[in-house]
């Protein structure tokens, strides 16, 4: 029964036998029905009866918050702020689509319902929780619900007239029962999570219980310092929340350190930075640990900034190193401590110095003036023992040694032009530490004239640069091998005969003043005659042209310096330039007459080779070497190909090996010219191809098996290309066989060796129209001859259309065997046969047309059987003849195929029998046939 307001049942025990309890069970299913009464009535006057009623509500609707609006229908149940649906799915949120296309009773972004989430794990499932995190903080508040909860128990305030049907409260639907909420459930952090779930909603890295001001002594984010336990309400009983949060929770306030500090490593008795970076905080606090715990620092003699990101240690000593530093971090709206790493203070020592050191430097410029240019850096390895491994600078003063002053630098201390003097060095290990040591610098002056020089010159030669014959030779890189030993007896007769001398001999002045390399080892050239590279057999290499050689003479005796100076000077000569005559020096040019002889034009060939050089000369020579003309003969004639040597020499030198000279090769070739032979006209011109000319299309099949023997003419070692007119190349070999319509395909014959060298033939192909002929394909031309009549000719034709006859010519065939003498378009014939006839162009292109010619003659009347006197007369006429014949009695009614006649009246009759193919009528023939009178009797 349906859409009752209110309606009765009746129903009776039929039975006589008492119902064991609960034996009688009956069943009533209603929908949304709010009360319902049972009536017993006892129906018998006499006997009385009674029930007991055990009543059982199997399907009762529940309303969770007590709103008056059961959960199935309450959007939601716990009253929080929060519709069940969001609820339900926890983070996986999906939002409803609000159609039902499928009537199942759910909206279609649910299909199959939800699976209800307990993201707290308290047993309570969220859309029943009223704190679903267990943070301490009821979802009401995490939700930013716009409602009141002024008794702070989780659920909105408010009396049952304030909620619509659905079970929300009107003020926070966009109007009564839309189902749509006027206000976002709060995700603060913006990162997909809904803060009612979230222990951090702010993301500061501090949780929500912490910052909310409630206890979290096992710091997990969740209400309490140990598990939580909870009510039916999902409310934590064993620690205490839920009042108003501090701000703090939901206020973004991240702690961030972007660099952990550090401590640049830094000197003994400097200062030292520990250094943090970090997202905007309200308070640093450096601590250091020692004696065992961490330890604020304050701000004394030993360290500045202990409260700000940048911590400075003054003055550092020895006794710090390793010490460990820390800062602690906080900042308004993050109610957490953050610590930073830790850093580990590192000191450097200071280099081991030579508090004075002394220098003495030749004079090298000859005037006894106490100046000279000064290698400072020579003494380096007496200063430390340690200088492989340091920096060393110098400086005019201390002052400007200890604080690097730039004013006071000496800027080229390889080259320090000065006399008796003290420098300043600051040395730098490789941590930057320094220390100051002093030098001082005495000069003592040169015993050699400033005249003396002594020049050597040699021509470039063709060797690598260490003087070997490799892959790498070269005479243009400017390195010559020297000897220029002799200049030590020279520089001897300049000294005094009273002591023994030193005399050394280095690349450059560098050298000559430093004398050893940084590893100590010395720079001075070998006076070995047999070791490579001394004075003896000395290339320069690295100094390419002209090199001057630094001489140091200094006394065995006291070590006094008797000359330093550029004493020798090496000059390479250069070679003369041959400028080539072209990229590869090799001059082709085409035979003009296939004899191999060829004169070339050599006008421009000195001028070419020299490119503007003056005071060269060029020679030339052959393969056998034998001088040529200079200049070469204009026009040279080669033959085939012919190899010459230029030679080019500077026509002065101060070298004592002769003029410096360069050799080349210049190659004259004569390339073959090809010839491309022409094809025969029958390579070249093809009949049409199709049997009935009426169906020609322009189109053959070439053969061009043939084309390229012919065309190269034994000529070997060439190539071949082909094009077609339109000048697109084809493929080569030529497609054998070439289909194609008349056109003119270009051949190109070239040689290989140079391309400039080729022949070209134009390839005419033609196809060649068949004539015009009617084949007689459907016999509608055959011919017939009556041989009874004597005489009888037909005139067979060739079947020409379409031109004069007389533009070809003919020749006539009877069953195959040629008819002499019958060459016109036309024959008379009197005999049957099979004729035929070839129609021929001028370009021998024929087609043959075929004439069946058959006989016939007059019909011969060999019997006449006449069957009468009977119902049906018949006549029946036999003939012999090899025509087309017909029969009649009577001309005047026609012939008849049939050569029987029924039904012949009685009477004479006239036979008739004609030839169909015109040979002539056998007749009038008499015949009598005899007839039955026919009469009726009567009775």
């Amino acid at each position: 029964m349906t859409l009752f307001s209110s309606f009765e049942i009746r129903f009776r025990l039929n039975s006589a036998v008492p119902l064991t309890a609960g034996s009688g069970t009956f069943k009533f299913k209603c929908f949304e029905t709010t009360n319902i009464t049972f009536t017993h009535k006892n129906l018998s006057e006499t006997a009385t009866n009674k029930a007991t009623f055990k009543i059982i509500e199997t399907c009762a609707p529940k309303d969770s918050d007590g709103d008056g609006t059961a959960d199935y229908l309450d959007l939601d149940s716990d009253n929080d702020g929060i519709f069940d649906n969001i609820e339900a799915q926890g983070i996986n949120f999906i939002a409803k689509s609000n159609t039902d296309a499928n009537q199942d009773g759910l909206d279609d972004s649910y299909t199959g319902g939800l699976s209800f989430v307990d993201s707290d794990g308290d047993g309570i499932i969220d859309y029943l929780d009223l704190d679903s995190d267990n943070d301490g903080i009821y979802d009401f508040v995490e939700s930013g619900c716009t409602a009141l909860d002024a008794n702070l128990d989780g659920i909105i305030d408010g009396i049952p007239s304030d909620f619509g049907q659905n079970g929300v409260l009107d003020s926070i639907e966009t109007y009564r029962d839309s189902g749509i909420l006027s206000y976002t459930v709060t995700d603060t952090d913006s990162d997909g999570k809904k803060n009612y779930l979230e222990l951090d909603n702010d993301n500061d890295g501090c949780f929500d219980t912490f910052e909310a001001g409630f206890s979290d002594g096992n710091n997990d984010g969740l209400l309490g310092n140990n598990t939580p336990t909870t009510d039916s309400n999902g409310i934590v009983t064993n620690a205490v929340g839920y009042a108003l949060p501090n701000s703090n929770y939901n206020t973004y306030a991240t702690i961030t350190i972007i660099n952990q500090p550090t401590i640049v490593p830094t000197c003994e008795l400097q200062n030292a930075q520990a250094i943090i970076e970090t997202s905007p905080v309200n308070f640093y606090q450096w601590q250091v640990f020692s004696g065992g715990t961490w330890n604020d620092i304050t701000d004394n003699s030993d360290y500045s900034g202990s409260k700000t990101n940048i911590l400075q240690i003054n003055a550092i000593k020895a006794a710090m190193k390793g010490t460990r530093y820390r800062v602690r971090l906080l900042t308004d709206g993050n109610s957490c401590e953050v610590l930073s790493n830790e850093a580990v203070l590192t000191i450097y020592d200071l280099p081991v110095l030579a508090p004075v050191t002394s220098l003495v430097q030749c004079d090298d410029d000859a005037i006894s003036d106490g100046y000279t240019d000064i290698n400072l850096r020579q003494k380096e390895n007496e200063i430390s023992s340690n200088y492989l491994n340091e920096t060393f600078s110098y400086y005019n003063s201390r002052f400007g040694a200890q604080n690097a002053d730039v004013n006071y630098k000496i800027t080229n201390p390889l080259q320090f032009n000065n006399t008796n003097s003290t420098v300043w060095v600051r040395v730098e290990n490789k941590n930057s530490c320094f220390q100051v040591a002093q030098l001082d610098v005495t000069v003592s002056s040169t015993q050699i004239p400033i005249t003396f020089q002594n020049d050597f010159y040699k021509c470039d030669d063709f060797l690598d640069a260490d003087g070997n014959n490799t892959a790498n030779n070269s005479d243009t890189d400017g390195i010559a091998t020297f000897d220029f030993s002799s200049v030590t007896a020279k520089i001897i007769n300049l000294l005094p005969t009273t002591t023994t001398y030193s005399i050394k001999y280095y690349k450059n002045v560098t050298d000559a003043s430093v004398e050893t390399d940084e590893s100590g080892n010395s720079l001075e050239i070998s006076q070995n005659p047999f070791a490579l590279n001394s004075i003896y057999n000395y290339r320069n290499i690295g100094y390419p042209n002209q090199q001057e050689i630094w001489v140091r003479i200094e006394s065995d005796a006291d070590n006094a310096c008797y000359g330093l100076g550029p004493y020798v000077k090496l000059n390479v000569e250069t070679l003369p330039v041959l400028f080539p005559v072209n990229g590869t020096n090799i001059i082709k040019k085409c035979d003009d007459n296939q004899d191999g002889i060829l004169g070339f034009d050599t006008s421009k060939i000195d001028a070419t080779i020299l490119n503007n050089q003056t005071n060269i000369t060029l020679t030339y020579f052959d393969e056998d070497g034998t001088q040529l003309s200079s200049p070469l003969p204009n026009p040279f004639f080669v033959k085939n190909t012919k190899t010459i040597t230029v030679r080019a020499t500077n026509n002065s030198t101060l070298t004592d090996e002769g003029p410096c000279s360069r050799e080349g090769k210049i190659q004259f070739i004569v390339d073959t010219l090809p010839q491309a032979f022409p094809l025969l006209a029958n390579q070249l011109n093809s009949c049409d191809d199709e049997l009935n000319p009426k169906n020609q299309n322009g189109i053959v099949a070439f053969d061009t098996s043939s084309f390229e023997n012919t065309i190269l003419g034994g000529q070997i070692g060439l190539t071949i290309s082909y094009f077609d007119g339109k000048g697109a190349p084809l493929s080569n070999p030529l497609p054998n066989p070439l289909v194609s319509a008349s056109q003119n395909i270009k051949v190109k014959i070239e040689n290989p060796i140079n391309p400039s060298c080729f022949a070209e033939r134009v390839l005419p192909l033609k196809v060649i129209p068949l004539p015009n002929v009617d084949l007689n394909e459907n016999g509608s031309y055959s011919e017939l001859v009556c041989t009874n009549i004597i005489g009888y000719t037909v005139t067979l034709n060739a079947g020409v259309s379409g031109s004069s006859a007389s533009a070809y010519t003919y020749r006539w065939y009877l069953d195959g065997v040629e008819i002499p003498n019958e060459t016109k378009s036309t024959i008379v014939v009197g005999k049957a046969g099979l004729y035929s006839v070839d129609v021929s162009n001028s370009n021998n292109c024929f087609r043959t047309r075929t004439i069946p010619v058959t006989t016939s003659v007059i019909a011969t009347i060999e019997d006449i059987k006449i069957s009468d006197l009977i119902d049906n007369n018949t006549v029946e006429i036999l003939v012999s003849g090899n025509g087309d014949y017909v029969y009649s009695l009577d001309p005047k009614n026609g012939f008849q195929s049939s050569n029987i006649f029924n039904d012949v009246p009685g009477g004479i009759q006239q036979v008739y029998v004609k030839d169909l193919n015109g040979c002539g009528t056998v007749g009038p023939l008499e015949i009598a046939v005899l007839g039955i009178l026919t009469f009726h009797t009567k009775w």
